[in-house]
């Protein structure tokens, strides 16, 4: 498993959970917006999931390949969502930022399910 793949992973997932933060305080709670305040909420379970995908993927747990697509397409689509008109919640590095995430994430999700960083066990006849 490609190490620095994972912690690139979680960093961009962190920010991008900041950023989440920042939308649903300053946009949502304070601006008393709803839309921000939706957005925000979805936007940190997205980055959360991704997270837990990532720890998964670095712990190879059996359902690491399932929970990394999901998390992976889900980070995508959320930020493609977000970033359209008329009010574009994520602003271009946001939309960048999640798309890349979502598809390093992807690749590793695969990289598990093809069994890459699986140890087969050698069988004796």
């Amino acid at each position: 498993m490609n190490k620095p793949r994972l912690v690139a992973i979680a960093v961009l997932s962190i920010l991008l959970a900041g950023g989440a933060v920042q939308e649903l305080i300053v946009r949502g709670i304070n601006g008393g917006d709803t839309g921000p305040l939706i957005i925000g909420v979805i936007g940190i379970c997205v980055a959360m999931d991704a997270i837990i995908a990532t720890l998964f993927l670095w712990r190879r747990h059996p359902a690491a390949p399932i929970i990394g697509l999901v998390a992976g397409v889900a980070m995508i689509a959320f930020h493609a969502f977000a970033a359209l008109p008329p009010e574009r919640y994520a602003g271009v590095g946001a939309l960048a930022a999640g798309i890349l995430s979502g598809l390093l994430l992807i690749w590793a999700a695969v990289d598990a399910r093809s069994g890459s960083f699986v140890t087969r066990r050698s069988v004796s006849r």
